[in-house]
């Protein structure tokens, strides 16, 4: 973990906040469910 990251971290819990929960917004989470089931379909052409 880079000091970056820890401020980001320290900072957020300060907010009360994960930094998860304060990026993901419904189209967030869209958009990464998207990818999830994009790398689930390309894992299972390989095979």
């Amino acid at each position: 973990m880079t000091t970056k990251e820890k401020a980001k971290t320290s900072r957020s819990k300060k907010a009360g906040k994960s930094p998860k929960a304060q990026a993901e917004t419904p189209k967030t989470r869209q958009r990464i469910e998207e990818l999830l089931e994009e790398r689930e379909l390309a894992k299972l052409l390989e095979l």
